[in-house]
């Protein structure tokens, strides 16, 4: 009687495990939540992503070099700077040229942005740490319109990208209405089986709040200064 009560019991555990596992399967495949009334192409979608919005900061956790430290990103009139915890670890003038690296402290690279940064899709993917170009490369990524939606009391624009060599692997970009700024990215992988899984990255945006002393050239006084070149 004790083997088959064991028996029982470990399939009602696998039951409710494959009943979990079919529900997280459905959930990260629906959303019921979005209007699809308006619709958009693709040109216009890469439109209001080129909106140059020049004000907001971008909060996460950061999942590298600064682990489990919060990561703020600063952009203010065309200057991107980039805060873990009390320390900055990248500042960036597109107005005056310069790039400063700080991240192996007490080093400090010094370059030009313009050995770096080759188009506004390379500066707009420094502002945000989220890649642009899978939006516009038709010949390797299809696009998909999925809707509106809210997210914390702003409509978001949700559209799907999937790359044409990789048909089963796709993207989901969630982009502020107004600004065009990306504020959250799922990357959706079949690992087996025809199991997908959901790796989201979101991070929390505040709009029009940067004031100067956010984006003041940090001091290097002290530090090891070395000037870098693309060449």
């Amino acid at each position: 009687m004790k083997v088959k009560r064991n028996i029982i019991i470990i399939i009602t555990i696998l039951l409710l495990l494959l009943v979990i596992a079919l529900g997280y399967e459905i959930a990260i495949r629906i959303d019921n939540n979005l209007d699809k009334s308006n619709q958009m192409t693709r040109e216009e979608i890469i439109s209001l992503v080129k909106k140059d919005y020049n004000n907001y900061v971008l909060t996460t956790k950061s999942l590298s070099i600064f682990t489990k430290q919060t990561v703020k990103v600063f952009v203010k009139d065309n200057v991107v700077k980039k805060v873990a915890g009390d320390r900055c670890w990248e500042y960036i003038n597109y107005n005056t040229g310069e790039r400063l690296d700080m991240i192996s402290h007490p080093v400090t690279y010094i370059s030009s942005v313009k050995d770096f940064v080759e188009d506004e899709y390379s500066q707009k993917t420094q502002k945000h740490d989220i890649t642009y170009y899978d939006l516009i490369d038709e010949n390797k990524y299809d696009f998909e319109y999925l809707g509106e939606k809210d997210i914390n009391g702003r409509n978001t624009i949700v559209i799907k990208i999937t790359d044409l060599y990789h048909t089963k692997d796709y993207n989901k970009y969630y982009i502020d209405k107004e600004t065009g700024i990306i504020v959250g990215q799922e990357n959706f992988y079949h690992v087996f089986a025809g199991i997908l899984i959901k790796i989201p990255n979101f991070r929390k945006v505040e709009f029009d709040c940067v004031i100067d002393e956010d984006i003041k050239r940090p001091n290097i006084v002290g530090h090891v200064v070395r000037r870098i070149s693309a060449e």
